[in-house]
């Protein structure tokens, strides 16, 4: 919020001034230096009212919230509320967090609050302040795993007909090693290990493309954003760039079941391959 500041200066912890915004000072003609009547009320301390000077004004990021808010330090708050110990409520950071995947962490933190805070304090986690949220991360994760069962259909689509081609085209060697006594369950193992192969080959060749391209646009600050979503972004104070981020956890999650969905769709070619008849296959001509 310092940055904002488009006179005066930024609160400190002990400043006895308040901070309004362009739209609130130039509605009540005030400047840098005025002094502004403040009334509040309290559950234990009924109204309250105090005489501050404006420390500064700043740009708030949308017009609403620099028309009706007025920020103080805590002092400030409690001299209008008329006790040294008010206190409706207590935000804390947490180091580490980077964002809803370390949803984890955050809930770790918050059952050891609730585990050492007397009764009569309640601790809410991220999602409980934002239900909004919460009931969009509902939807999104849904969307996001058919998405996914899509991605991981179509990479078995295409190692079944990389395969399948391939037992096509070897017709007649496959039929010439089952002729030469090579058991059947041999000839699948045979076409499953080349499965095998070219799973891991695409797995390591898209592990590293992934991550490549995330540290790519993440050395170029993001995915800049524009039109109305970009301007909607800076009204709430929230920089248009869409920021891209991936983990050793998931890079091994998504090869894994990339490598088992790809294994359970060689089975078919292999299997067909372990069921030719040897002499009927050395006399296939494509």
């Amino acid at each position: 919020m310092a940055d904002r500041i488009v006179a005066g200066e930024f609160l400190t912890s002990d400043s006895a001034g308040v901070l309004v915004g362009e739209e609130l000072a130039e509605l009540l003609d005030l400047d840098v230096g005025d002094d502004m009547v403040l009334l509040g009320a309290h559950p234990a301390a009924s109204l309250g009212a105090i005489r501050a000077p404006i420390a500064g004004i700043l740009r708030a990021p949308e017009a609403t919230i620099g028309r009706t808010f007025v920020y103080g330090s805590l002092a400030t708050a409690r001299r209008l509320a008329r006790s040294e110990a008010a206190a409706t409520a207590i935000v804390i950071r947490i180091d580490g967090v980077a964002g809803p995947q370390d949803a984890d962490l955050m809930e770790q933190k918050a059952e050891a609050l609730r585990a050492v805070l007397p009764a009569g304090l309640v601790v809410q986690d991220w999602l409980e302040l934002l239900p909004v949220m919460d009931g969009y991360l509902r939807i999104l994760v849904p969307m996001l795993s058919i998405m996914a069962a899509v991605f991981f259909g179509l990479g078995a689509l295409v190692v079944v007909n990389t395969l399948y081609l391939s037992v096509m085209e070897r017709t007649r060697e496959i039929g010439l090693i089952l002729a030469l006594g090579a058991s059947r369950l041999r000839v699948m193992g045979m076409v499953l290990a080349e499965a095998g192969i070219i799973t891991a080959a695409g797995a390591v060749y898209g592990a590293v493309v992934g991550v490549g391209v995330v540290l790519v646009v993440e050395a170029f600050g993001g995915i800049p954003l524009w039109g109305q979503m970009a301007a909607y972004m800076r009204e709430i104070g929230i920089p248009p760039v869409l920021h891209m981020s991936i983990t050793a956890k998931q890079v091994l999650l998504s090869a894994g079941a990339m490598a088992v969905v790809a294994m359970l769709a060689a089975w078919m070619p292999a299997r067909r391959a372990s069921k030719l008849e040897p002499m009927e296959a050395m006399r296939y001509v494509e």
